[in-house]
């Protein structure tokens, strides 16, 4: 299990290749297959505004009800629309955040138990 010092400095590393490559937020739309999200660490690129996280278990092994939630649960909760990066690791689950185009006009999102931290608290 990584420490939480361990968790901030891959998410530091991630953040400078992601803005060395120029990465952005996956944009979600009704065709988009979920297969890989970008790595974007701490990197907040310009033109996106981070709305919720959520936790997510990236082991495969997490079950419907625990915690984090399972990619199933996660893919029912994206909005056509936002961009989805990655955002922080561990060994078994990540954070995913979700993404706003900057300027854009959006519903206030309810943050339920899974979408762990709004924008504000992040």
């Amino acid at each position: 299990m990584m420490d939480l010092s361990t968790i901030r400095t891959l998410s530091r590393e991630a953040a400078v290749e992601a803005h060395a490559e120029r990465l952005e937020p996956l944009l979600y739309t009704e065709d988009t297959e979920i297969q890989r999200i970008p790595n974007l660490g701490d990197h907040r690129p310009d033109g996106w505004v981070l709305t919720r996280v959520f936790f997510v278990d990236s082991s495969g092994w997490g079950e419907t009800g625990e915690g984090a939630l399972t990619l199933e649960e996660f893919t029912e909760k994206l909005v056509v629309g936002r961009g989805y990066g990655l955002i922080q690791e561990g060994q078994f689950q990540c954070h995913i955040g979700e993404f706003a185009v900057e300027g854009e006009e959006s519903e206030e999102v309810d943050i339920d138990h899974h979408a762990i931290f709004s924008a504000e608290g992040w």
